[in-house]
């Protein structure tokens, strides 16, 4: 009799654990599904569903993004990059602004800005997205969507100012904000 007795506690207890371990485990799934943020994944074409890590409110780290197409790894996307580039020496990248959205251009020669009108001729400019704004220091586009893709044609005088070279850039910002590029030619 004393084993009956004892194997009817030990039930009754491996019970007692069972139902807390269940209810245990259904509030961490509760929390953790209203804890989940909603990710933007910001490639239109796999931008349907997506399951992975967000960070501040975008996709982040390795993850499951579809669409049209579909793409499933690392989702590390470089804030800019240089697509391409002819007869331009270096450029630079800074983010101004993280609430306003545009990208704005400067062009400099031997370190030096230039007023684009005087030194840059047949200035040629696309970009994906965003109005169309010209200053006395900036060209480039307001009110853009990202990531933004961007081309420049440009004529601009060589170094001793003898002849004219074709220069041209072909870049995409995948981070959002306001964003000053700054063309060395």
């Amino acid at each position: 009799m004393f084993k009956v007795v004892y194997l009817y506690l030990k039930i009754r207890e491996m019970q007692r654990f069972s139902l807390i371990t269940a209810v245990i485990a259904l509030l961490l799934i509760t929390n953790a599904v209203q804890g989940q943020q909603t990710c933007k994944v910001l490639l239109p074409r796999i931008a349907a569903l997506y399951t992975g890590p967000c960070k501040r409110g975008l996709a982040d780290g390795k993850g499951e993004a579809s669409g049209v197409d579909k793409y499933v790894g690392e989702k590390a996307l470089a804030p800019y990059v240089i697509g391409y580039r002819s007869n331009v020496g270096r450029m630079t990248f800074m983010k101004m602004d993280k609430d306003k959205f545009y990208v704005r251009y400067k062009f400099s020669r031997s370190g030096g800005e230039s007023a684009s009108a005087m030194t840059i001729n047949d200035l040629l400019m696309q970009g994906s997205s965003g109005t169309e704004n010209q200053t006395y220091n900036f060209t480039g586009f307001e009110n853009v969507t990202f990531p933004f893709e961007g081309k420049l044609k440009f004529l601009a005088p060589n170094m001793t100012a003898t002849a004219n070279l074709s220069c041209e850039v072909r870049l995409t910002i995948n981070e959002p904000g306001g964003w000053i590029v700054t063309i060395f030619y």
